[in-house]
């Protein structure tokens, strides 16, 4: 008998989850909400460039605000086939699994 927890991920529910699970720079989770980014759905709905250049957001904001774009994009894929989703504190593991 393993140890590990298995979730099976819920893309909708994920979406729908609020920016503050992204754990980010409070300047940069006050400039989102300013900008009406709410959820992970607001935030990749919107182009990468549009969102980098929003008044406030520095080259060091910028980096991190790509980052965390890049990797909620990459975990939404409709491919994702055998791969699972790492977010904080838990493992995700795709329900086809």
């Amino acid at each position: 008998m393993n140890n590990h927890t298995i979730i099976h991920f819920d893309k909708e529910k994920y979406l729908n989850e609020s920016i503050e699970i992204l754990e980010l720079n409070v300047r940069l989770y006050k400039i989102l909400k300013n900008n009406h980014i709410h959820t992970l759905r607001d935030l990749i709905s919107r182009n990468v460039k549009d969102i980098v250049t929003l008044p406030g957001i520095g080259p060091v904001l910028r980096n991190e605000l790509s980052e965390v774009y890049s990797e909620i994009k990459s975990e939404t894929e409709p491919n994702r086939i055998g791969r699972c989703f790492f977010t904080p504190r838990v493992m995700i593991f795709p329900s086809f699994l």
